[in-house]
């Protein structure tokens, strides 16, 4: 019986191992394996299966987040699929918790080029996220980031950004003119101010230098005027040690 098989003037044809290498399981994710219509047939182009509610599952599902950015890269291919801002949001947060930072870079251009609405909530988790790393220089980038986004910064924003800058001396400067800009997206301006001196004196800066920058360029808020004078007064008289107290009232 096996001879005559072999005898037989039939090929048998069988595919190399090293082609079935080449097959990409993910591939099937988005394309169904449906039977090939007759050539007369006019076949439509093939829809993607996977929804972007599927590919967040998925993301989301995924402890390493390179594995996640590649499905997230992998659902970008196919044509006509657009990603729900939830996926770039999760992705953002495992690539950023795991300082993959170029990589929330560049999603974050994606964001700004697709026109995605951007929520204040992706820059509180980023700003937390370069605290924790003791990035000060990213964190104030994420400042400037929310103005290019139209989104406008928070009262929690601008704390824990001015919170990590005072801490490092190289930043007391970056950090006064952060303080002049966000004034301008703050209405309650005297509790910002108060709020940025007791950060100072937290931190170990001179409120006297930091008061004297005040007037040196001219940042006289309405109402705060009195308020300054006493703090000055206070500074002069009883030392740092009171005045956080009375900043503290």
């Amino acid at each position: 019986m096996l001879q005559c098989f072999l005898r037989s003037s039939k090929t048998v044809t069988t595919v190399p191992r090293s082609l079935t290498s080449l097959i990409n399981p993910s591939f099937l994710l988005f394309y169904s394996s449906s039977p090939n219509p007759p050539p007369n047939q006019r076949q439509p182009s093939p829809s993607p299966i996977a929804s972007p509610t599927r590919v967040l599952k998925l993301i989301s599902a995924q402890s390493d987040p390179l594995l996640a950015k590649e499905i997230f890269d992998i659902a970008t291919t196919q044509p006509g699929f657009r990603h729900s801002y939830s996926s770039f949001l999760v992705l953002i947060l495992k690539l950023g918790r795991s300082k993959h930072f170029s990589l929330v870079d560049d999603l974050l251009v994606r964001l700004k080029s697709d026109q995605y609405r951007v929520t204040p909530t992706l820059f509180s988790y980023l700003i937390k996220i370069y605290a924790e790393a003791d990035l000060p220089e990213k964190a104030l980038s994420v400042f400037y980031k929310m103005l290019e986004f139209n989104v406008k910064p928070l009262p929690r924003h601008l704390n824990r950004i001015l919170e990590l800058l005072v801490s490092h001396r190289n930043f007391i400067m970056p950090a006064f003119d952060l303080f002049k800009t966000a004034h301008k997206y703050e209405k309650e301006e005297l509790w910002m101010l108060l709020r940025f001196l007791r950060i100072c004196l937290q931190m170990g800066v001179c409120l006297i230098w930091f008061l004297i920058g005040l007037w040196l360029e001219g940042y006289v808020i309405k109402g705060c005027l009195m308020r300054l004078k006493s703090i000055w007064r206070k500074c002069c008289q009883k030392g740092f040690r009171h005045i956080f107290r009375f900043l503290m009232l």
